[in-house]
Formats: structure tokens, C-alpha cells, sequence
């Protein structure tokens, strides 16, 4: 009776695994990896740093001394390609740098320098340096501030935000924006950069004979285009903001 009833208990045991058993064949296939952007920034080549910051209204004319005399020898420093130093139009104590560096290299060195150039400044700082190391996203000719800006020249820097899932279909909108805005006879300079560790952050840095030149760009078809397309993928207000050069 005993030997019967065990034997019972392991057919039933057998019957009630082989559900399980076919749930979980062997040798299952292996889950394929992610798939991967084919629009990485790249790691090697010239690197662009854009650095944000603001000083108290009543200091701005002395920071933009200090910011004659650094960019000046920024230029000079080994490794360097270009250098724009900017205040904002209408709010001159907002200050943009952008420089442009040969390699990862040279970039930290010139790091240094803006280190001890943020330091320098803390007592004039109403908003610390907001510093964004960057790549070529569609950069064309020469560095942007590796020449002298001419009189006249307005410059536009752009800050594009846009939501992670969407970055690859904005690269695409931003290098057709730039191609269109070349051709533009007011047109100076339109070097878009991507910022490498937030790959969905990019900057539009535009150089614009006069702002006549700039308000009739605006309003043509291809900026109009970009702006609407654009749109529905931000993750941040368009920040487009308008400066001068220090000279």
C-alpha cells in the first residue's frame, strides 16, 4: 500500500513539472543588445568648450577687459584654434565664451586657464560659469573665433535642448538648417557643436553681417521650417540669445 501510494506521488509530481518544463526550453536564444544611435559625437578631433556666465550690470565693462586680455592669450596658448569672447546685447553682464581646441588634449590644458579665469571673477559673479565641453556637429571652415570679427559683425549662439529619444532626427534638422543658413548672403558663420555628455544638448554659433541681416534670416522659409519642426521635440525653451564681440 505503501510502495503504491508512493509511486502515485511521483507520477503526479512528473505531470504537474512538465508544464513548467515547457516553459523553459533549453538553450534559449540569447536577447539581442539595444540597438545603438548612429549618431554618437565624436571622440577624437577638434573639441569646443561654450561657457556660460554673468556678472553684477555694474561690473560688466571691467569683466569685459579681463575677457579682451584672456581671450588674447588664449589664442596664443598651444593647441588653441579659436577663441570668441561675447556679451549679450542687451544684458552685457552676460558673457558666453566659445573656444575651439586641436585635441582632448590640448581642451584640458586650456581648462586650467578657465579655472583660474572663473576664480579670477567670483567677486564680480552673479551666476557661476556654466562650462559645456563640446564636439563638432556640423562645423565648416575655420574654427569659429579663429579670425578677427568684423565691425559690424552680430553674433547669435543658440541653445538647442531637446528630448533624448529625438536627438538623431534634430542632427538631421540642424545640418539642413546650416547648409540653408550658408548659402544666406548675411551669413558669416553657422557652426552647430554637440555637447559630449548630453548628446541631445546642441549650439548653433552664428556670425551675422549686421542684425538687418539676421531679422531678415528669420523669416525665411527654411529657419521658419526648422523652428516648427522643431517644436514638438524640445525638452527646453529655444534659447537663441544675441550678442556682441569683445574686441
Amino acid at each position: 500500500m505503501f510502495a503504491a501510494g508512493r509511486s502515485l506521488f511521483v507520477m503526479m509530481a512528473l505531470v504537474m513539472a512538465q508544464p513548467a518544463l515547457a516553459q523553459a526550453p533549453a538553450n534559449a536564444p540569447a536577447q539581442p543588445a539595444p540597438a545603438t544611435s548612429q549618431q554618437e559625437p565624436a571622440a577624437s578631433g577638434p573639441q569646443y568648450v561654450v561657457a556660460y556666465f554673468e556678472t553684477a550690470p555694474a561690473a560688466a565693462d571691467a569683466t569685459a577687459r579681463v575677457l579682451r586680455r584672456f581671450a588674447a592669450e588664449t589664442h596664443r596658448a598651444a593647441g588653441n584654434q579659436g577663441i570668441l569672447a561675447l556679451h549679450e546685447a542687451r544684458r552685457p553682464g552676460r558673457f558666453v565664451l566659445v573656444e575651439t581646441w586641436r585635441d582632448q588634449a590640448a581642451l584640458e590644458a586650456g581648462g586650467k586657464a578657465l579655472e583660474a579665469l572663473s576664480a579670477s571673477l567670483q567677486t564680480r559673479l552673479i551666476a557661476p560659469f556654466d562650462i559645456r565641453p563640446c564636439v563638432a556637429l556640423d562645423v565648416a571652415g575655420a574654427a569659429p573665433g579663429s579670425a578677427a570679427p568684423a565691425p559690424r559683425s552680430l553674433y547669435v549662439l543658440t541653445h538647442v535642448d531637446v528630448v533624448p529619444s529625438f536627438k538623431d532626427q534634430t542632427i538631421d534638422l540642424v545640418k539642413q538648417l546650416a547648409a540653408a543658413a550658408r548659402q544666406d548672403p548675411g551669413n558669416e558663420v553657422f557652426d552647430p557643436v554637440q555637447q559630449g555628455n548630453r548628446p541631445n544638448h546642441m549650439f548653433l554659433v552664428e556670425g551675422w553681417r549686421d542684425r538687418a541681416a539676421f531679422d531678415a534670416y528669420v523669416a525665411t522659409e527654411p529657419a521658419r521650417t526648422f523652428r516648427g519642426k522643431l517644436l514638438p521635440m524640445q525638452g527646453a525653451l529655444y534659447d537663441e540669445r544675441l550678442y556682441d564681440a569683445i574686441r
